[in-house]
């Protein structure tokens, strides 16, 4: 028998993604305490910290991943990772869900500002979260819900999903 993982919308509260300069950040929350893991695809095994979390408990987790590691990868300045949230600190299973974050700067026209000896550049980014089916082995092109924004962050909820503006 083919057991099915899918992309759930349970488990979690919320995703939320904001594109930085050098690294894109992930907020989660969930509404009990988690005691899973959460990685970014490709770094389960390795366990390094900024790809890495093994909760004990919590229900608010933050990861800090760089674009020059944690199997992020760059086409031509779109940076893409997938990020896993395991129930379970072993298998993959029912009930998970996996997210596809990406930070696009290559529509992005720099501006320079100057304000008397300090110079400002300024980089349009689009951010958005796909969520997709947690099975390595499926194919994460089918999306189950995506949401994007044409600035730096963006936010996935299941089942209500919206943009946010650049004052939060």
């Amino acid at each position: 028998m083919d057991m099915q993982i899918g992309a759930s919308t349970e488990g979690y509260d919320q995703v939320s993604l904001r594109c930085e300069t050098e690294k894109m950040i992930v907020d989660l929350k969930t509404p009990e305490d988690f005691s899973g893991v959460i990685y970014t695809q490709g770094s389960f095994y390795s366990r390094q910290s900024q790809c890495f979390i093994d909760p004990v408990r919590g229900d608010s987790f933050t990861m800090h991943i760089p674009f020059n590691q944690c199997e992020t990868k760059n086409d031509d300045d779109k940076y893409s990772n997938i990020l896993v949230i395991q129930h379970d600190d072993e298998l993959i299973t029912p009930g998970d869900a996996a997210f596809i974050l990406e930070c696009d700067f290559s529509k992005s026209r720099d501006s320079a500002v100057s304000a008397e000896s300090i110079k400002f550049v300024k980089r349009d980014v689009r951010s958005s979260i796909t969520l997709v089916d947690a099975d390595p082995g499926r194919d994460k092109t089918k999306r189950a819900a995506h949401v994007e924004s044409n600035i730096n962050q963006v936010i996935f909820v299941p089942n209500s999903i919206f943009k946010v503006n650049d004052e939060l």
